[in-house]
């Protein structure tokens, strides 16, 4: 059984281990291995060891960037993040497609968002065999994205956009705009 003593000791040793000067890459099995630690001891420590790790990953991040627990990346060195960045709770964000997300963003908890897609052009092939084609996503700055939004390859979301919570984004979403529903629609102008 894990006592609070012995979480306490590891996620110590962790942090210890994050701060060093001497882990200039963390391989990904170490970012499971952290995140799996801080899961159940949220605190600054734990979002800022969350950010530390994220942050020599990644491609580019700003300051001041928030990734609450739960947040899953993939293909970490493909991502960038700005500055003034709000990652909720159970977030999913791919990164093999290229994923540019701007300063002052605010994503919701359970967006997913997806940079690549299956080929389905040749019928010879099986769906899920086919090699991934990329599908970059690019978000502008002054965003915010509402809960459980899926956000689908391909696509650019100018400055100063909201999304509606469960809305799927499957084109370009011009600036200044609320949008929402399944496809995502402009249902306002700012």
């Amino acid at each position: 059984m894990v006592t609070f003593g012995k979480l306490m000791r590891a996620f110590h040793r962790i942090k210890c281990l994050v701060v060093s000067r001497t882990m200039d890459l963390l391989p990904l099995y170490y970012t499971f291995h952290v995140q799996k630690r801080t899961r159940f001891a949220e605190s600054f420590s734990a979002s800022k060891l969350r950010y530390e790790v994220h942050r020599r990953l990644c491609k580019s991040m700003g300051k001041n960037v928030i990734i609450k627990q739960g947040v899953f990346i993939k293909e970490p060195q493909n991502i960038e993040i700005g500055s003034n960045v709000s990652i909720q709770e159970y977030c999913l964000l791919s990164g093999y497609g290229g994923l540019k997300i701007g300063n002052h963003v605010s994503i919701a908890a359970g967006t997913y968002v997806f940079t690549s897609s299956h080929p389905y052009s040749d019928k010879s092939i099986n769906f899920r065999d086919g090699t991934l084609e990329k599908r970059p996503v690019v978000i502008g700055s002054n965003v915010w994205i509402g809960a459980g939004c899926r956000i689908l390859g391909e696509l650019a979301i100018g400055d100063n956009v909201i999304i509606g919570a469960g809305s799927v984004v499957t084109k370009d979403l011009p600036s200044n705009g609320v949008y929402a529903g399944v496809p995502a629609t402009q249902i306002k102008e700012l």
